[in-house]
């Protein structure tokens, strides 16, 4: 087992300071801030700024693996999907909505499904 590693990042203090103006906790100012978020704007989650089901990895292929029946590999492409969020490669919002949705596709593949 690898033991996790803690990164110090750098926290712009203008912008945790403004996303703490904006009324985000101060703690989490200054995580979002290391992070690279930079406007209170792309802490938004409202549906307005979900991303196009076209723009999210992998869901094009996890659709097509569904209807064809391949739970497992959609699964696959759903976890691909979910890692991206939460790794916030895609953007700098992680939306809740498409995080359920793939869980949900990895939850119906069951404990068999590959990793």
């Amino acid at each position: 087992m690898t033991t996790p590693t803690l990164l110090h990042r750098d926290v712009p203090p203008r912008v945790a300071f403004a996303l703490e103006q904006a009324g985000v906790h101060p703690l989490l100012a200054r995580l979002f801030a290391a992070r690279g978020v930079r406007s209170p704007d792309e802490l938004d989650d409202g549906v307005a700024r979900l991303l196009p089901p076209d723009q999210l990895l992998g869901t094009a292929e996890a659709a097509v693996l569904l209807a064809e029946g391949r739970l497992t590999e959609a699964a696959t492409k759903a976890r691909e999907g979910l890692h991206a969020l939460k790794h916030k490669s895609m953007s700098p919002v992680e939306s809740p909505f498409a995080r359920d949705a793939l869980e949900a596709i990895i939850d119906q593949a069951g404990p068999g499904s590959a990793n």
